[in-house]
């Protein structure tokens, strides 16, 4: 009977020592399986948000680099349409001492200079428009280069007041045969203004350029360091804002919109 017994509780302990062992190996494995699931789920996650700055930082890079190319070929543009206006007077000067060495009739001196003024103003105001398609790409991506706000002003202001206007005055001025020859001489004499103003377009391309593309490359263009100290050059404002400054003053902008008794010229914050 003891024999029995004995039999009988070592049966019923090895059933119940392999079923305690089946039950923790089946929870062993489950818990394996749900830590499994787990890292997987956080990895996808974790990739997922990789994967999406990655791809929001391509496009923002993408969006930049339109920009730059837009701006940088406006700029080289505008300093094309310089380098032309530069010409006008030089190659109209050569113009008038072949008309001073074999003269021609009244009649024919009257529509010979009708088509230099009409060939001048063709270079001086081109299909294109001259400074305003540069304007409109920097006012386009003003929300990616916000410190081209002053810039672009001063820049507007300074080729219209001091580049269109005083030659469009003197290629009118070639019409007369009595000032002709002092407008053909003015527009020689504005070379040293043109050129400053392709100057400055080459600051504005370097600082877009270093703008768009330092982060990505790790290299900058370095900025311009002219020699004569009262050449004016573009600088970074305390204000956050490029600004032309010239003998330590800001160069003026336009007021907009037009106020009461037509525009006036006001100077823009002093840099520090």
């Amino acid at each position: 009977m003891r024999a029995v017994q004995a039999i009988f509780w070592g049966v019923l302990g090895g059933a119940i020592g392999a079923t305690a062992e089946w039950v923790l190996a089946r929870r062993l494995a489950l818990s394996g399986l749900a830590i499994g699931w787990l890292l997987t789920l956080v990895g996808w996650f974790i990739s997922a948000r990789l994967s999406e700055r990655a791809q929001r930082r391509m496009f923002l890079h993408n969006v930049i680099n339109a920009a730059r190319d837009a701006i940088v070929k406006e700029v080289r543009q505008e300093q094309d349409w310089v380098g032309a206006i530069q010409q006008i007077g030089f190659t109209l000067r050569g113009r008038l001492h072949n008309r001073q060495m074999f003269p021609r009739s009244p009649q024919e001196e009257e529509f010979y200079w009708l088509d230099q003024n009409v060939e001048a103003r063709k270079t001086l105001y081109p299909a294109r428009g001259a400074t305003h398609l540069l304007m409109k790409a920097l006012e386009e991506y003003e929300l990616l280069f916000p410190e081209t706000r002053r810039v672009r002003a001063q820049l507007g202001y300074f080729a219209m007041e001091k580049v269109s206007t005083p030659h469009m005055l003197s290629i009118t001025d070639l019409m007369n045969p009595n000032t002709r020859e002092a407008a053909i001489s003015a527009m020689e004499g504005r070379i040293e203004v043109t050129t400053e103003y392709a100057a400055l377009l080459e600051d504005l391309r370097v600082h877009v350029q270093n703008a768009s593309l330092a982060e990505i490359t790790g290299r900058r263009v370095p900025a311009r360091a002219p020699q004569d100290p009262n050449s004016a050059i573009m600088v970074m404002a305390d204000d956050g804002l490029l600004d032309v400054r010239q003998q330590g003053r800001s160069w003026p902008v336009r007021t907009w919109p037009a106020p009461e008794g037509g525009w006036h010229t006001v100077d823009a914050p002093p840099v520090v």
